[in-house]
């Protein structure tokens, strides 16, 4: 007796697909920009100057990565280095990506007290020092969210932008017009 008025295509393709649109067109652009921070981050990095510097510290320090639930470690150390005649000493600077515990081990292993590492810094910013300037265009992560994200951008524009075509000729053919 009461049962509920069945959506119609056009009802659904209207509502429910432009809201689905919306929000993985919103989902697509977080990927884009990250795309873009990891590519300028990429070329800034490349033009640091080189300065050496001192490993005064170096530890494994517990971190989770984005893509696991796994406990997880990176090695991270204190280094002290001169830039442009001012004395700089930084803290817990990756040496490595976070990963295993056993790899972690290994790279702060490789970089005991006292030994000497390269220390790329940024003019305008001396404390934040990178220690790889041939680093990776785009981070795993980065692509691991931004690839998915704009595949699904792209399917559901190809679904949903001929859905509002057909929705058009339906309601353009039924008015007359």
């Amino acid at each position: 007796m009461n049962d509920p008025k069945a959506q119609t295509h056009s009802d659904i393709v209207r509502f429910g697909g432009g809201a689905l649109l919306v929000i993985v067109t919103f989902v697509a652009l977080i990927g884009v920009l990250m795309v873009i921070a990891d590519v300028a981050k990429y070329f800034a990095v490349r033009s640091y100057e080189a300065t050496p510097g001192i490993v005064t510290k170096s530890r494994v320090m517990a971190a989770r990565g984005m893509s696991s639930r796994d406990a997880q470690a990176r090695p991270v150390a204190s280094i002290d280095y001169v830039y442009a005649g001012e004395s700089v000493r930084v803290t817990d600077v990756p040496l490595g990506p976070i990963g295993s515990r056993r790899a972690a081990s290994e790279t702060v292993a490789e970089h005991p007290v006292g030994s000497p590492i390269t220390v790329y810094v940024d003019p305008d910013d001396i404390d934040d020092p990178e220690l790889d300037n041939d680093r990776p265009l785009m981070s795993a992560d980065t692509l691991g969210f931004a690839i998915p994200s704009l595949a699904y951008f792209v399917y559901f524009a190809g679904w949903l932008v001929p859905a509002f075509v057909r929705n058009r000729r339906a309601r353009t053919t039924a008015t007359g017009g």
